[in-house]
């Protein structure tokens, strides 16, 4: 795609010859460097499996030589959407929207299954208040099922969201690992009916202002969640917070090995588990540094909250308020 004597000058022009014709084998769309200014729908594509996998990557592998960007509107908020599309990696570009009043990057949504973003700068737009999912940079369409998506290996900047996913309530293997957070107002990360989640290895960091911030926000996810090894500076508010989160006694969720570090000038919680049950909180470094009496460095609470097991971690409030 693009540069001298391509085989398609556009995104657009090969993903009508992908979506018309389909696929009889793996397919790899290498983009030539330069900015290309198109929003990008990708649909059903025909023929499409786990062997037969469609791919859009940098021809350079380098995710700063090849910028897919786009100002949206209302009515067509997102850069690059995944309508029902199935086996598709974008790894390896940036991709970025601009709109001041819209601006996601990448909307998943109707039934899009067994796809992966990996290996992406995805920017959104600097909001200093907004709240909404208008600015999420990476959004999975709340009302479908879109299941096994993973979102590796990314920097994921600006916006209200990082990533901003509400799932079916069931297993819908979504992992996300070694992603790299930054600069989101409102949440790094929220996550909602989605049991199973894999959370690991990802980085956030923000100066938002936000009273209410939150680094991730898992809500009514069940059945074995695993949150490890992630590393959070957050500003006031929270770290890593559950809520609703009803795991078993033989499928326990685990929160390990992650550090948090949580200052501002009002109330911040490390870890803040609600109403959630047969959780096990191993290895995890907590750190609060701000003077609000009311801060925890770990905090539970709900009537019914309970077989919560806690080992080896070290919970530290330097600032006058709760350890625990």
């Amino acid at each position: 795609i693009g540069g001298l004597t391509p085989d398609y000058a556009t995104f657009s022009a090969a993903v009508t010859d992908l979506t018309n014709g389909g696929v009889c084998g793996p397919v790899t769309f290498n983009v030539r460097n330069g900015i290309y200014t198109e929003q990008v729908i990708l649909t059903t594509i025909a023929g499409t499996s786990s062997v037969n996998t469609v791919t859009f990557q940098s021809e350079n592998n380098d995710s700063t030589l090849v910028t897919l960007t786009f100002s949206p509107s209302l009515a067509d908020n997102y850069t690059l959407r995944l309508n029902g599309a199935d086996y598709v990696t974008i790894r390896k570009m940036t991709l970025k929207a601009t709109g001041a009043t819209y601006s996601r990057v990448i909307q998943i949504d109707n039934g899009s299954t067994n796809n992966t973003i990996a290996n992406n700068a995805i920017e959104g737009t600097t909001t200093a208040s907004n709240i909404t999912t208008d600015f999420a940079v990476v959004m999975e369409n709340t009302g479908t099922t879109n299941t096994n998506l993973t979102i590796e290996n990314n920097l994921i900047k600006n916006g209200s969201y990082g990533f901003y996913y509400v799932g079916s309530g069931t297993t819908d293997n979504l992992m996300v690992r070694n992603n790299k957070f930054s600069n989101q107002y409102y949440m790094a990360s929220y996550i909602e009916l989605c049991d199973a989640v894999t959370v690991e290895g990802n980085e956030v960091s923000s100066t938002s202002v936000k009273a209410g911030y939150y680094g991730f926000y898992i809500y009514e996810c069940d059945l074995g969640i695993t949150l490890t090894k992630n590393r959070l500076s957050v500003p006031q508010g929270y770290g890593i917070y559950l809520i609703y989160c009803d795991a078993t006694a033989g499928l326990r969720g685990l929160v390990a090995n992650n550090f948090i570090h949580s200052s501002g000038t009002v109330n911040s919680y490390g870890l803040y588990s609600y109403y959630s049950t047969y959780q096990n909180f191993y290895y995890n470094s907590v750190r609060i540094t701000n003077t609000i009496v009311n801060s925890c460095a770990f905090y539970n609470t709900g009537v019914g909250a309970g077989v919560l097991n806690l080992q080896n971690n070290i919970f530290s409030n330097e600032g006058g308020g709760y350890s625990f």
